[in-house]
């Protein structure tokens, strides 16, 4: 019996399904991560991951402040930090159609 992955709700979304299936092409590891990192961070504010793709870099880069605060508060900033900011600025990728990490937005500001 397969385990059900942490945030599977989300494949729902044909975009998410679709960006999850390309990320399992390369990993199947990194995509179940992935998706779960992305499920956290929506969840933790309360949106959707199509609403991660229309929003700007500001408001963004404020949104993973306030995440990583709060993860900080709960001692997993750490471990979290990284790994959120590459299954966004994968998710970003995606949407968007971006070909290389160069034409996302810069988040790395926020670490």
């Amino acid at each position: 019996m397969l385990r059900k992955r942490r945030h599977e709700e989300l494949l729902a979304d044909e975009d998410v399904k679709r960006w999850y299936e390309s990320e399992a092409r390369k990993s199947r590891a990194t995509a179940d991560l992935y998706l779960g990192m992305l499920g956290d961070f929506c969840h933790s504010h309360g949106i959707s991951p199509k609403t991660v793709a229309i929003m700007g870099p500001r408001h963004l880069s404020n949104l993973f402040k306030e995440f990583f605060f709060h993860s900080d508060k709960e001692a997993r900033a750490s471990e979290s930090a990284g790994p959120t900011i590459e299954a966004i600025s994968s998710w970003m990728r995606f949407v968007h159609g971006w070909k290389e990490v160069g034409a996302a937005p810069d988040l790395e500001y926020v670490r």
